[in-house]
């Protein structure tokens, strides 16, 4: 693959598809590969965007980004349509390109404003694409993450999230709690109290904790704190990150709170915890500070998650 900047790139790469296998552990950090295809001021803000957390694959070419999607397991690609030239010739290549790849991964169309970009834009927006930041305008480097990373390849989170969903779905919860509580450890920098995932679910507080004491789970305002805590954990993993960048990630006004709040669920701090403790075990204890049986079997039943009948109930 060419490489003008071998420093950055490689140590970015993920292993191709063909190394990773059909079945990808879960690993304890956050995992997002995203394929650009960018200028040059565009790519140095994207990997500002990017940092250290996640895998930037950078195409030469629209040829490139193609070969790209098809061999690297990248959710994201990040492009201007108008790298090229702003020649509504050229800028129809791009579309076509970036059209193709839609079908594999979620496109992001990042490119300054400018008339020859608004026109591509609009033909992207025609041709089903959803997702568009402008150069110097909306791409702040947090708020950009943070779209970006709604996107990014299960983590920890699918392990405590079945079992939870099955405990509600064993007494007929209504759907919006359940999509609330996938909303909730899916994106957890979204909700601050159990107020934000109440609204969320169009319910009170109070009537969110009744149909989650019915399962036998923690009220919600535990359910907030496990759930951004378990993402603090993920976090902690990346080198150089400090506890006022994990903080900041998961729009805690000061680190004191987080650091409040892990020590409420696992009793210690953050780094001793993050180090002690292997991703499985902290999985298990958050499991266990949610009321969710260690044991509990599960099977996937046309995308939702169910017990076992006959097999036990947990705790």
């Amino acid at each position: 693959m060419p490489d003008r900047n071998p420093g950055v790139l490689q140590r970015n790469l993920p292993p191709p598809r063909a190394v990773l296998g059909k079945g990808l552990a879960t690993g304890a950090r956050p995992s997002l590969v995203i394929a650009a295809r960018l200028g040059p001021l565009l790519t140095t803000r994207l990997r500002v965007v990017a940092g250290d957390e996640y895998r930037l694959v950078e195409a030469e070419s629209w040829a490139h980004l193609r070969e790209v999607v098809r061999v690297w397991p990248a959710q994201v690609a990040v492009v201007d349509p108008c790298v090229d030239g702003g020649d509504d010739t050229i800028t129809a290549k791009a579309v076509d390109t970036i059209r193709s790849i839609s079908r594999t991964v979620t496109v992001f169309s990042y490119a300054p404003l400018t008339a020859a970009a608004t026109r591509a834009m609009l033909s992207l927006s025609a041709a089903g694409i959803k997702h568009f930041v402008i150069g110097g305008v909306d791409d702040d480097p947090t708020r950009f993450r943070e779209r970006l990373e709604e996107f990014r390849a299960p983590g920890m989170e699918e392990e405590v999230l079945a079992p939870l969903l099955t405990a509600l779905a064993a007494v007929q919860t209504p759907p919006a709690i359940s999509s609330a509580m996938r909303a909730l450890f899916r994106t957890p920098r979204r909700f601050q109290t159990a107020e934000d995932v109440a609204n969320w679910a169009t319910v009170s507080r109070q009537h969110f904790n009744r149909c989650l004491a019915v399962a036998g789970l923690v009220p919600v305002r535990i359910m907030v704190v496990a759930a951004r805590v378990l993402r603090a954990y993920q976090y902690a993993q990346v080198s150089g990150l400090t506890l006022a960048d994990v903080a900041a990630r998961l729009r805690y006004t000061d680190s004191r709170t987080l650091t409040r709040h892990v020590r409420e669920l696992t009793g210690t701090t953050l780094a001793s915890w993050s180090s002690a403790v292997t991703p499985a075990e902290c999985v298990a204890q958050i499991r266990a500070r949610l009321g969710i049986g260690a044991n509990k079997p599960l099977v996937l039943l046309g995308g939702i998650e169910r017990e076992v009948k006959g097999l036990g109930t947990g705790a």
